[in-house]
């Protein structure tokens, strides 16, 4: 009898360790308009994970605007456009992988985003050092009938 109870126990263990292990991840392709706070204005991101491109749109709601940059992971290039200034571009030398703050262009969270909960919304919070003491919170929600998210 003692050893089917250790047995559950561990398998109990096993099955909850691996549910906190899941990646939580975005779709392959997808757009988000975050409030950032240091500006009060918003910022429009749209992602396309399987091009490796990221567009930014400041202060913009829809995707329209002057004030752009996108990030073309795959080809080691940033385009920026600034109203008044023109559209110029950033080679890097180095994959975009071995950089500081590279997890901002993830897909996926980082494995030490904390879930937490306010009210009847879940959100992550993580906090990075490397872009100044910044701290994250974001809010997920299930894309019903897939394993994905929206942010």
């Amino acid at each position: 009898m003692k050893m089917v109870s250790v047995s559950s126990a561990f398998l109990l263990v096993v099955l909850v360790s691996q549910a906190r292990c899941d990646p939580v991840c975005l779709a392959p392709q997808s757009e988000t308009v975050f409030y950032r706070t240091q500006t009060m204005e918003n910022l429009y991101v749209a992602q396309d994970f399987n091009l490796g491109q990221i567009l930014h749109v400041f202060n913009s709601v829809d995707g329209q605007g002057d004030n752009w940059s996108l990030v073309d992971i795959k080809n080691r290039m940033t385009y920026v456009n600034l109203e008044g200034s023109g559209c110029h571009y950033i080679a890097h030398k180095e994959p975009f992988e071995s950089r500081l703050g590279y997890d901002i262009y993830d897909r996926c969270l980082p494995g030490d985003a904390k879930l937490e909960r306010s009210g009847l919304v879940d959100f992550y919070y993580m906090e990075r050092l490397n872009y100044g003491g910044v701290t994250w919170l974001i809010g997920l929600k299930p894309v019903l009938g897939t394993d994905y998210q929206y942010m």
